[in-house]
This record gives structure tokens, sequence and C-alpha cells, in this order.
């Protein structure tokens, strides 16, 4: 579910962010803050249908507003993912499945927790699938 953001993004912000849901009205509620520029955005929306039985931990190419395409993969050097878990639970808790699309390159698991995804060049064309833990 898309959360169109209604506050400035700089380059070099650091964002903490989680996806909850709450059995008692059926929603998902988004929490992203960025610690940065000290502003947080919290959306709550039910999604019909949803299995709930995944987690995503991604970088991903932007899509376009309009049309919903993806969009091309612009360099964005290296994105660090600290303190990531799933249901409470480190990393190395789960049977991860790693999906890597062109021209990024992701490091191994730290700590249970922490990794990396880091451009490395070339044009991906807006190709799907993104890289998720």
């Amino acid at each position: 579910m898309p959360l169109p953001l209604t506050n400035r993004v700089r380059p070099g912000d650091n964002f903490t962010g989680s996806v909850a849901y709450q059995a008692s009205t059926g929603d998902f509620v988004i929490t992203l803050t960025d610690s940065t520029q000290k502003w947080t955005q919290t959306v709550s929306q039910a999604v019909a249908g949803a299995v709930r039985n995944s987690a995503e931990v991604i970088a991903e190419a932007p899509s376009s507003g309009t049309s919903g395409a993806v969009l091309p993969l612009t360099n964005f050097g290296t994105v660090n993912f600290v303190g990531a878990t799933v249901n409470g639970g480190q990393l190395c808790q789960s049977s991860l499945v790693e999906i890597l699309m062109p021209s990024v390159s992701v490091s191994p698991i730290s700590g249970c927790t922490n990794f990396s995804v880091s451009y490395t060049g070339g044009a991906s064309g807006g190709w799907p699938p993104w890289p998720y833990l």
C-alpha cells in the first residue's frame, strides 16, 4: 500500500518505519519517522484479503504517481538497514528469500538485524522485482 509523504525528504535523512496489524480493527498501521527532519507520519488502512504470512524489508525503485509504472533506478549510493525485525524477532530467525533487481548488491546480514543495499551502476530500466529480505 503506498504511503504518500506530505513532508519533505532530503538525501541523507534517517528513517524508522513500522507496519503493525491491528486485529481489533483489521487495519494495518504504517508509521514512518524522519529523525533528521523531526516528523512522523502514520496511516491506518484496511487491506481486503491480506494473507499476512510474509514481511518485507525493502529498497525499491520508485514508481510513477500517475501511471504506477516502475521508474528507472537512480544512483542512491548505499542504504543501511539497522535493527530490522519481523514480528519482534531477528531476521536470522526467519526463512529469508532474497530477490535482487539489476544494478544493486545486498550485504550479508550482520547481527541478525542489519544489512545494506548498494547501487552498483548500470541501467535497471525500472525492472521489478525489488530487493527484499
